[in-house]
């Protein structure tokens, strides 16, 4: 049971880097000679680590009993994804935020596909 607590520990260090890569990426690619205006995606882009992990742990993706189980670790990240994405949307439009589409398409997909390839090579 101890070398699953290891993995799990390293899943979310894992997670994180990605969402904090991934958040860096489309900040930069999105805003890379602006600088008004970008406060708000400065925030995002260091809460988007700690919000893909809760999104991973929702989405079932830290259970110790799937671990190594087929492909349910993948389908279990590539939902956290898809539900990421859809919660993005649904409370932008539910506040009338403006929200940059350029910025959350580079990186809620890049984020998804980071973490895929870093479950691919844990696995």
């Amino acid at each position: 049971m101890s070398w699953t607590n290891g993995y799990l520990r390293q899943a979310v260090c894992a997670d994180l880097i990605c969402g904090l890569t991934a958040g860096l990426l489309a900040f930069e690619v999105r805003f890379k000679n602006e600088s008004s205006g970008t406060g708000p995606y400065v925030l995002f882009s260091i809460a988007l680590p700690l919000l893909w992990v809760i999104a991973v742990a929702l989405a079932g993706g830290y259970d110790s009993r799937f671990i190594g189980v087929g492909t349910d670790e993948f389908r279990k990240v590539l939902n956290a994804g898809v539900c990421l994405t859809a919660c993005v949307a649904i409370v932008s439009y539910a506040t009338k935020t403006d929200v940059a589409r350029g910025y959350v398409v580079i990186a809620l997909p890049s984020l998804t596909v980071l973490d895929l390839i870093g479950s691919a090579m844990t696995t």
